[in-house]
């Protein structure tokens, strides 16, 4: 007579796999729903009763990996703690067939710890789903060693043969497959004997080697100490980081996993050669380069051909027909002001970044459309996780070479709040093209002969300065766990983009940047414009006139303050020009221009009808001149050819040239310059993204931060400098 047996499983998978649907199929009662006795967690217990066996069912809460680093998902710590601290016989895994690679990550963290597990594949309503799922059944059993069974929950008969093994209670481990190097399984055999656990000795000890105090309570303080000794010597002999190299290890069996489970149907000849193309390290990073290098003359050649139209567009309509309207109602001049050249001026700076940010989002999105999105971030992953992200970072960190906006507004790729901060602030130190031509302006007064040089270098203190930032937040506000980092990269199908999906999320995009981040940049364009213009008298013709003299005066309160990087009180210009790159860095060089050209940017001026039909001229002739006069070179030659006034002879130009190395004392002082300009305030349009991506506190931060480093190595580029 076969002997009764009380049996507990805990079933898991990742959110939204049809866990708790297979909860409600395969238990007959619910024994409790709320919380678990021991941490405090939300679950469900369930039981049915099968050949003398009674089976307790412990429905956990979704999640895509153990963990119990601080700074991951609650539920993840504490499905950790669950296991670690309540005794049960197995782990029934649901897996989702149409979301099979996402669920492999847990998988292979459940064989590292050798528990007893079953694999419950679902969703399974398709011939080629069907197949799919043979594929992963043959590679759980034959590799893995784990009972895998094929549900359809409106099938009694496949529930029940599930219900009917649980209940035999032969439950196994699965065969792991992880293969650690020698050392590095002696150390955890070393520590293993050292851990108070009555099951997962091994498991805990390879995690405080990995994970270090995180463990503390399953050994004696000196074990800490050990391990991290050990952690220490295996970081030397493998030059690098632990979690990195245990990550990498482990990430082999998930990468297997993909590769023997995907649909021979899905995988032509064609299919097949590009995915090892794209995922190898020899090649892939060749094609990632090159698909870097499209974007960047696809989003700034092509979209720079219409940022003209949109900005002179912008211009005719929201400032001079908005002004000619208000003229002849008789609007008094302060409402004029507010509404033509404060609010409307505020929607030119936003058209002249529609262009660009279109073209970088229609590029992304089709990156993504097709399947190279993840094998992009795969490729670049080893590299992320060194500074705390994954490999999803490359795409923000790509981006902000053209716009730091539709950079910002990527991070969203990122799914743990720590890693879209980091990713979000280190954006913002990159040279976009906006910073371009203020480096092609300064090329052409001090750098004729070195522009190359002088760039490339700007280029790479952004990029240095980026990484410094990175391990800097990392240290006091990163995750330490990146488990997750590798699991996050689902190798989704290569196939040929649908125009359709690519236009539809691209629009969405340019929405919510138009009516979110562009509210705070019309507002702030429009006191700042305020500030800089106005002179307060008692006399209302004279409230809005510009006065030199005045932007000046109030500039002089702050030379002082620039002193050390060389510049002195005939700099002013230059200076006031810092202030108005807040609200964008292009208008850094318009405001030099406007100055030492002594032309104001906004001026009491007529305007007519002709006027805003020369201007939507003016846009449409822009528009013909740069089509026809398009090359994919573009880029280079706007480095070379920038047209400094916007129009001006060149005898304006070149007085303009002139007057601002008069103001420089040397050619070290206007490179300290362009350090400042690289890495201070980014504008006001990435300040706003960032207070909408990662809230106002952390864009305070940014623009705390970014000006202050910019500040002391603008000082100590020309302090040091000036000592050779």
């Amino acid at each position: 007579m076969r002997k009764s047996k009380n049996i507990k499983i805990i079933l898991m998978g990742n959110p939204g796999d049809g866990k708790t649907a297979l909860f409600s199929s395969i238990t007959t009662e619910v024994v409790n729903s709320g919380t678990t006795t021991g941490p405090t967690i939300s679950s469900s217990l369930g039981a049915f009763y099968l050949n003398g066996s009674y089976v307790e069912v412990v429905d956990l809460p979704g999640t895509t990996k153990l963990s119990t680093d601080p700074f991951a998902q609650h539920e993840q710590k504490q499905i950790t703690d669950y296991l670690l601290n309540h005794e049960f016989d197995g782990i029934l895994q649901v897996i989702d067939i149409n979301n099979a690679e996402k669920s492999f990550y847990l998988t292979s963290q459940l064989v590292e710890i050798g528990v007893p597990v079953i694999a419950a594949i679902t969703h399974v309503d398709s011939d080629d789903k069907k197949h799919k799922a043979d594929l992963v059944q043959r590679y759980f059993q034959d590799k893995l060693g784990i009972k895998t069974f094929l549900l359809d929950l409106s099938n009694n008969n496949s529930l029940q043969k599930l219900r009917e093994f649980i209940a035999l209670g032969d439950l196994t481990p699965p065969i792991n497959t992880i293969k650690y190097p020698e050392f590095l399984s002696s150390k955890i055999a070393e520590v293993a004997n050292l851990v108070y656990h009555p099951r997962f000795n091994k498991w805990i000890a390879l995690k405080i080697i990995e994970e270090g105090p995180l463990f503390k309570y399953f050994v004696e303080h000196m074990v800490l100490d050990i391990a991290k000794e050990i952690s220490h010597e295996i970081e030397q002999g493998y030059c690098d980081k632990i979690s990195t190299i245990i990550l990498d290890i482990r990430y082999e069996l998930v990468l297997d996993m993909t590769r023997s489970t995907k649909l021979e149907k899905d995988e032509s000849v064609a299919k097949n050669m590009a995915d090892r193309m794209l995922l190898s390290k020899s090649i892939g990073i060749p094609i990632l380069l090159a698909v870097i290098a499209s974007m960047f003359a696809f989003s700034i050649s092509f979209g720079g051909l219409f940022q003209d139209f949109f900005e002179l567009t912008a211009k005719a309509v929201f400032v001079d027909l908005s002004r000619l309207i208000l003229t002849q109602i008789n609007a008094p001049e302060i409402i004029k002001f507010m509404i033509s050249d404060g609010i409307g001026g505020g929607m030119v700076v936003v058209a002249t970044f529609i262009p660009i940010i279109v073209c970088l989002f229609l590029f992304l999105e089709t990156l993504q459309e097709s399947g190279y999105t993840s094998r992009a971030a795969f490729i670049t992953n080893k590299f992320f996780t060194k500074i705390g992200l994954n490999g999803h970072a490359f795409i923000p960190m790509i981006l902000s070479f053209g716009c730091n906006v539709p950079a910002i507004l990527a991070t969203r790729s990122l799914h743990v709040h720590s890693e879209r901060v980091k990713a979000a602030i280190m954006a913002s130190f990159m040279s976009c093209s906006a910073r371009l031509t203020v480096y092609s302006l300064f090329c052409s007064a001090f750098f004729t002969n070195n522009e190359i040089l002088v760039v490339v270098s700007l280029y790479a203190i952004g990029i240095i300065v980026a990484i410094f930032t990175g391990l800097l937040l990392n240290f006091f506000y990163g995750s330490k766990d990146m488990d997750g980092a590798y699991f996050n990269i689902d190798l989704a199908e290569l196939k040929i983009p649908k125009i359709r999906n690519i236009l539809s999320r691209t629009s969405l995009r340019i929405e919510s940047f138009i009516f979110s981040a562009g509210k705070t940049i019309v507002m702030i364009f429009f006191l700042i414009q305020a500030s800089s213009a106005i002179v307060f008298q008692y006399n209302p013709q004279t409230w809005f006139k510009y006065d030199y003299n005045k932007v000046e005066h109030y500039t002089s309160y702050v030379t002082k303050a620039f002193e050390p990087i060389g510049l002195k009180e005939n700099a002013w210009p230059a200076i006031a020009a810092l202030g108005a790159g807040v609200l964008a860095k292009e208008v850094v060089v318009a405001t030099l221009a406007s100055l030492y050209a002594k032309k104001p940017v906004f001026d009491e001026r007529n305007v007519t009808i002709k006027t805003v039909i020369y201007g939507l001229n003016d846009a449409l002739q822009s528009l013909q001149d740069n089509i026809r006069g398009f090359t994919t070179f573009r880029m280079f030659q706007e480095l070379s050819e920038y047209d400094l006034t916007q129009g001006s002879q060149e005898s304006q130009k070149a007085t303009i040239v002139q007057n601002l190395k008069t103001s420089f004392s040397n050619d070290l002082t206007a490179f300290a310059y362009l350090v400042f300009v690289l890495l201070y305030f980014p504008c006001i349009s990435v300040f706003s993204a960032i207070k909408q991506e990662i809230g106002v506190g952390w864009a305070i931060f940014s623009a705390l931060w970014s000006t202050s480093i910019a500040y002391a190595l603008a000082v100590a580029t020309y302090q040091v400098g000036m000592l050779f």
